[in-house]
């Protein structure tokens, strides 16, 4: 392989390697706002759907 395209592929390989670790960080950083909070908070307050409301909290947090 010849140099320049040995520091191409190494330039594609680093740029897709940045832009994954950048979406993980977001995804890990992100927080809902205090509306969605609230959202959350009242459809939980109000789900009856569940036998047990801790099941029913789980189940709607890791929906958002």
């Amino acid at each position: 392989m010849n140099t320049a395209a040995h520091f191409l592929t190494q330039f594609v390989f680093l740029v897709l390697l940045q832009t994954a670790s950048a979406v993980c960080f977001a995804a890990t950083t992100e927080r809902p706002d205090q509306e969605t909070r609230l959202l959350l908070q009242q459809t939980i307050t109000k789900a009856n759907s569940f036998k047990d409301r801790f099941d029913a909290e789980v189940w709607l947090v890791d929906m958002v």
